[in-house]
């Protein structure tokens, strides 16, 4: 940026605002980005829609990088009347109208065309085919090119979707970083970053003994902050989720929606974020003290263990 090499530090982030629902305030977006910053983050992929206008000025405004992403399917859908009822029909006006309002915006940094999309995966003929339709309706509107276009994929340890992966100027992946090292020496011309990963789990405050016991979640329907729930698709610890590669870390803030608890369909998806936004107020869980003492101002790991001081906890096997 600005002839200067920067490392993404990211989150995804939702149109969710707590009580607000999806309704849009400019003094929540805000209280968002300055805590986002306070912990070291100076990215955010909006999951998974273009974002209001009001986000996108304020995301100019504060310095937040952006990249912007468009839908959460294509012509497969992964929910009752999601957007893969609509796709074929609107998906060139949406794409024409997303790309005009923000495409001289400073915040943008990539063009992101879906997420974890089974198009990709399903069928590469007709996977490929809506991939390179929707890039040259981009790249048409947005015609020097300087933002990169790219996906966000949990797909891409197969061969449908790295074929597909080639007709793109990054490649994001989502929870597959052991694919890295070896992406990168099939194809040393790629751009790889990690566009969504971590999905840690742990409830503020909860602490489920004995620690060697690993549970991702008990009658309470909380996750244990001692690092003993884990998820099977993401990481093991917040610790392994800062690297020297650009990463966006799954997810910024707490949103209705998304995957519960396996098996619990009572229990809402809060133990994978950063922050807790009740109204207009903000609670830091742990793994946001975590991530902000790993990043230093430059942007990388310093060398200075991190402790953290807990309660004295008393009972059999504690």
């Amino acid at each position: 940026m600005n002839g200067r090499r920067m490392k993404l530090n990211g989150v995804c982030l939702h149109q969710e605002f707590s009580v607000l629902g999806a309704a849009v305030s400019s003094d929540i977006i805000t209280r968002q980005f300055l805590s986002l910053k306070e912990m070291g983050v100076n990215a955010v992929r909006t999951a998974h829609n273009p974002p209001s206008a009001v986000f996108m000025d304020l995301a100019d405004e504060m310095g937040m990088m952006v990249i912007s992403e468009f839908s959460d399917v294509w012509e497969i859908g992964k929910t009752a009347h999601d957007y893969a009822e609509y796709f074929r029909e609107w998906h060139q006006r949406d794409i024409e109208s997303w790309i005009r309002r923000d495409r001289n915006r400073p915040s943008v940094i990539m063009w992101s065309l879906g997420n974890e999309v089974p198009d990709t995966h399903a069928d590469y003929g007709k996977g490929v085919s809506i991939l390179r339709k929707m890039a040259d309706a981009v790249r048409l509107l947005d015609p020097r090119g300087r933002r990169p276009l790219t996906i966000g994929s949990n797909y891409m340890a197969w061969e449908n979707t790295q074929r597909c992966a080639q007709e793109l100027d990054a490649v994001g992946y989502n929870y597959s970083e052991y694919l890295y090292k070896g992406h990168h020496g099939q194809h040393p011309s790629w751009v790889i970053y990690g566009s969504e990963i971590c999905s840690t789990v742990q409830s503020r405050g909860i602490y489920h003994f004995p620690l060697a016991q690993p549970l991702l979640s008990d009658d309470d329907l909380q996750c244990s902050s001692l690092g003993n729930s884990t998820t099977s698709w993401g990481t093991k610890s917040i610790e392994t989720c800062i690297g020297d590669e650009g990463r966006v870390i799954f997810a910024g803030a707490i949103y209705l929606g998304g995957p519960g608890l396996p098996g619990r369909t009572d229990a809402l998806s809060y133990q994978k974020r950063l922050l807790w936004h009740a109204g207009y107020s903000r609670i830091q869980k742990g793994r946001f003290l975590s991530v902000q003492i790993r990043l230093d101002r430059s942007g990388h790991m310093p060398d200075d263990p991190l402790v953290s001081v807990l309660g004295l906890f008393h009972g059999a096997g504690n």
